[in-house]
This record gives structure tokens, C-alpha cells and sequence, in this order.
């Protein structure tokens, strides 16, 4: 009832794969500069709650893979699936932002998989802790 995923850069390019292609084992998801764009978008087949942070315009790997844009094209497609989304973009280029460790847990633990409804729909993020740069899709 609890199997989640996350990661940041890499892992959380797996993790956005993990939720294309096994959603269906999933209770939620936490990524960290990921998203989509390496690999083609295909609707889940199970909606999930996702948290999605990005480090905006300085999110760049190597030149060449942008986070910020692939996140939030990740973010978009999530919520035209219906998928309820936790969008968060900081302004600190590709590191994890400060704290992301315990609102990123905080997002986990508080969705499980029997869940049909996220208990943060309708929530202010920022009054549970998250940054006031983070909102609710």
C-alpha cells in the first residue's frame, strides 16, 4: 500500500519512467528534476499523486537536457490525466532545493495506494510546510 518512488536528475528520470510504465504498482511519486522529453509521454495506466520540483531557467544538464521544460511538460500531461499534482519550481539551477527531504517525505507518507482522492486536494501547501513556491494543479 505504500511503494513509492523518487529521485533527483537521473533517478528522478527513472522515476518519471516508473510512472509511464508501472503506475499501477505506485502510491506516489516525489521527482526532483525529471520529467519528460527523453522519452515519450504515454498516459499511465493509473492515476498517481506526483510531486514535481524543478530549479528553473538554470535547471540545465550538461548544456543540453533542460528540467525545467520537461518538467513541466510532465506536469501538464499528468493533469490532463487527471493525475493530482503537487508543482513545485525553485530558482537554483539543478541541485535539490532546501528541505526537500522532509516535504518531499511529507508528500509520500501522506498518500498511499487504496487512497482514491489525495488528502492534499484543496490544501495550501505552504501552511503544511512546503515552499510558497510550490502549488496544487
Amino acid at each position: 500500500t505504500r511503494i513509492y518512488t523518487s529521485g533527483f536528475s537521473a533517478g528522478s528520470l527513472w522515476s518519471s519512467y516508473l510512472i509511464l510504465e508501472r503506475s499501477e504498482y505506485l502510491a506516489a511519486a516525489a521527482i526532483f528534476s525529471g520529467g519528460i522529453g527523453l522519452f515519450p509521454y504515454q498516459k499511465p495506466q493509473r492515476t498517481t499523486p506526483v510531486l514535481l520540483v524543478d530549479g528553473g531557467p538554470g535547471d540545465v544538464y550538461g548544456g543540453v537536457v533542460n528540467f525545467e521544460t520537461m518538467t513541466e511538460d510532465f506536469a501538464q500531461r499528468l493533469t490532463q490525466d487527471g493525475h493530482f499534482v503537487m508543482r513545485c519550481s525553485h530558482t537554483r539551477g539543478h541541485r535539490l532545493p532546501q528541505g526537500a527531504t522532509s516535504w518531499g517525505f511529507d508528500f509520500l507518507s501522506t498518500h498511499s495506494y487504496a487512497q482514491s482522492q489525495s488528502p492534499l486536494l484543496g490544501s495550501d501547501p505552504v501552511s503544511r510546510g512546503y515552499p510558497n513556491w510550490c502549488e496544487i494543479r
